[in-house]
This record gives structure tokens, C-alpha cells and sequence, in this order.
């Protein structure tokens, strides 16, 4: 779409998308922490268009691509994924913008939807994104996202924060697991910390 990204977007989403040389991802998921309004949101718009993309859906062996995006709260996704839908009309892409249920469909069919954090349950989702992630159960994750990724050939949940003082355990929790496994070579979850010197 023409997004001139920064460096550290340019590397993170890289290594979002690294294949093995089986062909399958690496990350089977990931955590992003960033400063405030640095292009997180940027990063995580382009990554779930993208996906949805006939480009991404052919990095995928061609299977159809459903990306289920949830944060804190509905507003976050609808500003995010906002610029995309207007994109997508002009390009021709199918929208839905009713409240609760907005989403994108390309012409293959593949879909991004944004879910309320208590409506992600049922969807067999093979992108997971979880925005503003400090402000989401664990619970929601564990019971209702990963159940949905277990079955997906390349699926893949990627938890997208900043640092906040009234952060639920999830964050936290996935990190010092992530910390734990560090240098693991049969380690499949990734963390991506960047932020201001």
C-alpha cells in the first residue's frame, strides 16, 4: 500500500513471517512490546492486510486466511484496522462495519475480523492478533484463541503491548516464559522488545 516502514517494523514483521526450511513458520507466537506511538499499530494493520492478501494467502500454501483481531477494547481494533477498510473498498474488497462485527474480505475470501475480547470464541482463526494485550485476560487467550490455532497448519497468535501499571498476569506471563526458553534452539514463541534509548 505504499507504507514506507520504519527500521525496526521492517524487522519485526521479517521475523513475524520466518519460515524453516520445511516451509512451515517459525513463531508460532509472539509477543511485540513497544513505546507509545512508535507504529505498532501501523505494524500490526499491514501485517493482518497482508495476511489476508492473495500474496499472503500463496505463502500459505493458498489456504484460505482468517485474521482475528482483539484488544482491550473494540475501539482499538476499529481504529486500526479503520485506514484498512477504506483501502480495501477502493480496491474492491468487501467491508462490514456493523457495531461489533467489523471486518475486511478479500476477493479469495480470506477475511481479517475485529471481535470483542468475549466474542473470540468459535473462529478457526490462522492469524491471532491481540492488541493492547496488557489489558486482556489470560483467560481469554487460553480458552478462547489457542484452542481455534491448535488445528492451523501455519497458524500463529501474536500478542501486540505497550508497558502498563495495571496489566492483567497475561503479559507478563507469556514474557517470562518467553525469557525462560531464550536461546532455545526448539523454541517456537518469539519476543520482540523495542522502545526509545
Amino acid at each position: 500500500r505504499g507504507i514506507e516502514f520504519r527500521w525496526w517494523q521492517r524487522l519485526a514483521l521479517m521475523r513475524l513471517l520466518e519460515f524453516d526450511n520445511d516451509g512451515h513458520l517459525v513463531w508460532v507466537d509472539a509477543l511485540l512490546s513497544t513505546a507509545r506511538q512508535v507504529g505498532k499499530s501501523v505494524a500490526l494493520r499491514e501485517l493482518a492486510l497482508w495476511r489476508i492478501s492473495p500474496e499472503g494467502r500463496a505463502c500459505f500454501g493458498g489456504l484460505e486466511q482468517l485474521v482475528l483481531h482483539t484488544a482491550k477494547d473494540l475501539a482499538i481494533c476499529r481504529e486500526i484496522q479503520r485506514p484498512a477498510r477504506i483501502w480495501a473498498r477502493d480496491f474492491g474488497w468487501k467491508t462490514r462495519e456493523q457495531n461489533g462485527h467489523e471486518e475486511i474480505m478479500s476477493e479469495a475470501g480470506d477475511r481479517w475480523l475485529i471481535r470483542a475480547k468475549s466474542a473470540v470464541y468459535g473462529y478457526a482463526s490462522t492469524l491471532a492478533l491481540v492488541d493492547e494485550a496488557w489489558g486482556c485476560e489470560p483467560r481469554i487467550v487460553e480458552d478462547g484463541i489457542e484452542p481455534t490455532l491448535t488445528e492451523q497448519e501455519f497458524g500463529q497468535l501474536i500478542f501486540f503491548s505497550t508497558a502498563h501499571r495495571y496489566c492483567s498476569p497475561l503479559v507478563p506471563v507469556r514474557r517470562a516464559g518467553m525469557m525462560r526458553d531464550f536461546g532455545n534452539p526448539e523454541a517456537s514463541s518469539l519476543l520482540l522488545e523495542w522502545s526509545a534509548p
